[in-house]
């Protein structure tokens, strides 16, 4: 796993909660931890060709895109990404509805739970 990645990420969307927002891979503003992923590694340009015209290149699914970028598998990144999170911090994230702040928190709380768990929340 690419760790010191996605501790900047976690970085990056504390100090931009109003940047982030899991709803969305990557609308040019705003991002979810795969487009901040992209971003910080210099392949944002690729994610968003990826999501406007998907059949142009090989790799085509924005999560395996983070994945490969992340250093962990599809079904890891998966977890990551389209929330596929433990029900507390699901449940934290929906209570914080509205607030990005509060929102942005609960993602560095799941990103750091993920690198505690090696991203085994099975």
């Amino acid at each position: 796993m690419n760790t010191f990645l996605l501790l900047k990420v976690k970085e990056a969307i504390l100090a931009n909660p109003d940047h982030f927002d899991m709803s969305f891979w990557a609308c040019g503003t705003t991002a979810c931890i795969c487009g901040w992923t992209a971003k910080l590694a210099g392949e944002y340009g690729k994610l968003r060709q990826m999501l406007d015209y998907p059949d142009d290149l090989t790799e085509n699914y924005p999560a395996e895109l983070g994945a490969r970028l992340l250093k962990i598998d599809v079904w890891q990144a998966e977890q990551l990404f389209l929330s596929g999170w433990p029900r507390h911090f699901l449940e934290k994230y929906t209570d914080a509805q509205g607030d990005r702040v509060k929102r942005a928190q609960v993602v560095a709380e799941v990103i750091d739970d993920f690198i505690a768990h090696n991203g085994e929340w099975r």
